[in-house]
Formats: C-alpha cells, sequence, structure tokens
C-alpha cells in the first residue's frame, strides 16, 4: 500500500472542493491526523479513510486502485465489503444489490472468507427481499465447509463460530424449517445459542446474527405447535430491536404473538399486543398495512377494539 497516494488523493481532493482540514476532520480524526495522512506519514484505519472518502463524495471504489503495489491487500475489494455491511444495517436494499453485483463480478481469487461474506449477504438480500426460495441449504453447507472442515449440521460444535458462519447456520436452519426437515433443527439451534451467548458475553453486544436466530426459533416453534417458546422468542426478538434502536421491525412477528397468546389463554396481552401494533403503524404512517392488520387479527381470532375519537363541542 503507498501511503503517499492516499495522501495526495485526499488533500487535492479536498483543496478542490474549498474544505479547510477542519471541515474534512470534523468527527473522523483530529486535524493533526488528517495533516500527517496527507502527508503520506500516516495510513488510516478503514473506518476513517472510507469516512473521508464519503465527504469528500468519492464513492467511486475504482479510484482506490492506484494506491495498490504488490501487497495481499486488495482495497476494492475491502472498500466494498465495508460498504455492503453499511448498507445491510441500514436495509438500502437496492444500493446493496448494486454492490454485490459489482463484487461478484470482479476477478479476484477470493479467500475462503471473502467467499463466506458473498455467501451470506447475498443469502441475507434473498431473505429480506421475497426471494427466499432462492436460499440453498447445498450453497450454504459448501460455504460452511470452506472454513470448517468436516461440517455436518448433526455435530456439536465446539469451538467458537465467526459472525460469517453463524449467519450461515442460522440460513440452514431456515432452508430446514422452510422444506420440513426438522431432525437437525434442534443441534443447529444449540450450536447458535452456545456461538452467540459466548460472542455476547465477550463483546458485551447483541450482534445482527442473534436478530435472525430469534426468527429461526420463532417459524420452529410455531411449526411445532410449541407456543409457549415461540412466544419466548418473540419477546427476545423485540428485546433485541430495542437494544439496537430498530423500532421499526418490532411489529414485525405481532401476528404471531397474537396467535401464541390466543393459545395460551391470554387474551388480555393478545388484546395489548393488538393495540401497540396497530397505533405504531398508524405512527409510522401505515394506515392501509394497520386496517389490514386489525381486519386479520378480528377475523382470525374474533378480536376486535372499537376507536372512539375526540370531539370538540
Amino acid at each position: 500500500m503507498k501511503v503517499i497516494d492516499i495522501g495526495e488523493l485526499i488533500k487535492s481532493e479536498r483543496k478542490k472542493k474549498g474544505m479547510t482540514q477542519a471541515d474534512l476532520a470534523d468527527d473522523l480524526c483530529t486535524i493533526a491526523t488528517l495533516s500527517r495522512i496527507e502527508n503520506g506519514l500516516h495510513l488510516p484505519k478503514s473506518d476513517v479513510l472510507f469516512g473521508l472518502l464519503e465527504r469528500l463524495e468519492i464513492s467511486e471504489y475504482r479510484l482506490l486502485g492506484p494506491m495498490l503495489d504488490d501487497s495481499d491487500f486488495d482495497a476494492n475489494v475491502h472498500f466494498l465489503k465495508d460498504k455492503i455491511e453499511r448498507l445491510c444495517s441500514e436495509d438500502s436494499w437496492a444500493e446493496l444489490r448494486t454492490c454485490l453485483d459489482e463484487l461478484n463480478g470482479m476477478d479476484i481469487g477470493y479467500n475462503p472468507t471473502d467467499k463466506q461474506f458473498l455467501v451470506v449477504y447475498e443469502t441475507i438480500y434473498n431473505y429480506e427481499n421475497n426471494r427466499r426460495d432462492l436460499i440453498r441449504f447445498d450453497d450454504l453447507s459448501a460455504a460452511m465447509s470452506l472454513t470448517v472442515s468436516d461440517f455436518s449440521v448433526d455435530s456439536l460444535i465446539d469451538f467458537n463460530l465467526t459472525t460469517y458462519e453463524q449467519y450461515l447456520l442460522i440460513f440452514m436452519a431456515y432452508c430446514l424449517i422452510r422444506d420440513g426437515e426438522m431432525s437437525s433443527v434442534p443441534t443447529i439451534l444449540g450450536n447458535l445459542k452456545t456461538s452467540l451467548e459466548s460472542t455476547i458475553s465477550k463483546k458485551g453486544l447483541w450482534t445482527k446474527p442473534v436478530f435472525y436466530y430469534y426468527e429461526m426459533h420463532i417459524d420452529y416453534y410455531i411449526d411445532n405447535k410449541n407456543y409457549k417458546l415461540a412466544l419466548e422468542s418473540i419477546l427476545n426478538r423485540k428485546e433485541y430491536c430495542l437494544k439496537q434502536h430498530v423500532f421499526s421491525k418490532c411489529p414485525t412477528y405481532a401476528y404471531e404473538e397474537i396467535l401464541c397468546c390466543t393459545h395460551l389463554n391470554m387474551l388480555p396481552e393478545a388484546r395489548e399486543r393488538l393495540l401497540t401494533n396497530y397505533f405504531h403503524l398508524l405512527g409510522i404512517k401505515k394506515v392501509e398495512e394497520a386496517e389490514a392488520f386489525r381486519t386479520r387479527i378480528k377475523e382470525d381470532f374474533g378480536i376486535e377494539f372499537k376507536i372512539v375519537e375526540r370531539r370538540n363541542k
């Protein structure tokens, strides 16, 4: 990596835009650090580097090409991977699709981790965009085998899983649940539970795989009519959403929560969930979706409520 080329690029683009070092460095690094970067004396970490490039509106990753020497670090791939992860966290699916296509089209001999990355984010894209029939168990298993030798869904895994491996196991469980092949699902979910609890205890945070992990539990338990554990998983998923401030995801399993509550003779809780979800949807201006939800609950469970409007005398 030629440090001086990075500094020259940043300095040149900053001056073209009439920005001071203080303007560019704001909230990303100190002015002194930026000065050292521009003078080829310091190579910034990836989050700082790509923050500077984004602020300078250098969105075309090919501009990073001249920075490369003969090292095995590929800034093009690194830049796209960082961007894909960010777009996924923002649910920016159209732009993420473009980046995935760009990454897939690059003539590069990917290492196993990069190959897993591609499979994982292609799977997440398909899962979130009504393309779930394209998710294949064999593809996920093959990607898992790149880093886990002699992998088998029926074997206990006694070592720490990477985030990509956690994702792969989660979506393997999804495929099995979707296809009605339940025998291996408890083993997969058990392996995931051990791995995710280890991640949470070590890093002190709830990572994104936890979110999908609870979704797999909900589907599995409802398919097996275990409404008590399904409800527990729904509440755990909701806790994750609140911890991560992903409030728009909170109503996703509202119907299933009401289903569980009715089967568990928890009618007051079911009514409370109905009201909470209905007004949440109204609050985010999804009026038609709110009314459709209300109608479906009335038809399926006989639960309804009346809205009393205030009128000025």
